[in-house]
């Protein structure tokens, strides 16, 4: 019992907990309640909905999209790439979003799972989603950490690629039919269609139905998809690589 007693004491001293809460809570009624837990509270310094990533070095437009490096002990490489893209004022703009994120970096027939884990195998895993609240896509891949460059780059490659190469044709039809069965799978879970239940609610001049979706992605073309993506801006790289404990910017 004594060490088990030992074990949770580091355990609470060193652990970090991220509370995010919505609603009219003040910054102080939070600390209050949490110390009251015998935890530390502390003022948050950053804020949600903020569109920028909290780096230790603040981005500038100087070197907006640039790749910011941290040596961190260990064997492989972890990269993040945000891709800012306008916000999506429309039903039909998130769900052009979805195909295009789609194509891009989220399924499994997508240009960056394909290209750079399976063919090029730079990659262990990589996909991308999207983040409408600060209206950015956001790139993730576990890479090994002599590759971070190089799949930095070729990331960008295919994002330039694909705007030039996408066509209509069965690749574009293989992946609508892959985000409509998605959909319908999702009537299986309960939490999903309780959400989408409490959003309609909510957004009553939206049709959040699956039919409304279907007919939007179905009715798709190439040139719309060219069009999102072609909106899409690099405003932040970072990578955790496994090594010395040390900073850079490359």
């Amino acid at each position: 019992l004594a060490d088990l007693a030992k074990a949770h004491k580091e355990i609470c001293q060193e652990a970090q907990f991220y509370l995010v809460s919505n609603g009219d809570l003040t910054d102080s009624d939070l600390i209050k309640w949490l110390e009251s837990w015998s935890l530390k509270g502390r003022q948050a310094d950053w804020n949600y909905g903020d569109n920028y990533l909290a780096l230790d070095q603040p981005l500038s437009t100087d070197n907006l999209g640039q790749l910011f490096e941290e040596k961190v002990q260990g064997q492989q490489a972890n990269l993040a790439m945000a891709f800012a893209f306008p916000p999506a004022k429309s039903l039909k703009e998130r769900i052009i979003l979805q195909v295009a994120n789609g194509i891009f970096g989220y399924l499994p027939v997508s240009r960056l799972f394909t290209e750079i884990r399976e063919k090029q195998s730079l990659a262990y895993a990589i996909h991308s989603g999207l983040d409408f609240h600060r209206s950015f896509a956001l790139v993730r891949a576990g890479i090994s950490p002599d590759k971070v460059a190089h799949v930095y780059k070729e990331v960008q490659a295919q994002l330039a690629d694909l705007m030039v190469s996408l066509e209509e044709g069965d690749y574009l039809e293989e992946v609508k039919l892959t985000l409509l069965s998605a959909d319908v799978q999702s009537r299986d879970y309960q939490h999903l269609e309780t959400d989408k239940m409490i959003a309609q609610d909510l957004y009553p001049d939206f049709d959040l139905s699956t039919d409304y979706f279907e007919s939007v992605v179905r009715a798709l073309k190439a040139e719309e998809i060219i069009a999102c993506l072609g909106k899409w801006r690099l405003v932040g790289a970072y990578a955790l690589v496994g090594g010395k404990d040390e900073r850079t910017l490359s």
